[in-house]
């Protein structure tokens, strides 16, 4: 959930900026685990789902 918000802003924020906006609240993510979400695969279970 964090990625697919990060996804939506990017585009007019950056990564960066979004997570120093997150970070001293309950959704803190690092950009790097931001990136790193990116390259794993779609889990099966979403992709049965299809969320």
């Amino acid at each position: 959930m964090k990625v697919e918000f990060i996804d939506q802003f990017k585009g007019e924020h950056g990564v960066q900026p979004i997570c120093d906006t997150l970070k001293d609240t309950d959704a803190a993510i690092a950009p790097s685990t931001y990136y790193a979400a990116k390259r794993r695969p779609e889990s099966a279970v979403r992709t049965v789902i299809g969320s």
